[in-house]
């Protein structure tokens, strides 16, 4: 991909990832965000790591958490990323865009 085109949002959206790392082991856990929402130029996404994806890892391992969005900048291109939350999938929460 030689260019970022911010209008297309696929290609924006595609860029977009949660990630996870076990501090013990060194081992990574990565998922695609999903854009759920959209009011004007603000956007809801969200990400699920399922028990699954965790395999290998075990209670009381240290995990760094990332929000991780890697593209080829040419000029000056911004993200905002606000309001990151980390939760339970069956927790219950209400979020607005």
């Amino acid at each position: 991909m030689d260019k970022t085109d911010f209008d297309d949002r696929t290609t924006l959206d595609s860029l977009l990832k949660a990630q996870l790392q076990n501090i013990n082991t060194n081992q990574f856990v990565s998922k695609p965000f999903k854009k759920v929402a959209q009011v004007g130029d603000w956007y809801l996404y969200e990400a699920k790591i399922l028990p699954t994806d965790l395999v290998g890892m075990n209670v009381g391992d240290a995990l760094k958490t990332f929000v991780k969005y890697e593209f080829t900048a040419h000029g000056s291109e911004n993200v905002w990323i606000d309001d990151v939350r980390i939760q339970p999938m069956d927790a219950q929460a209400t979020a607005y865009v």
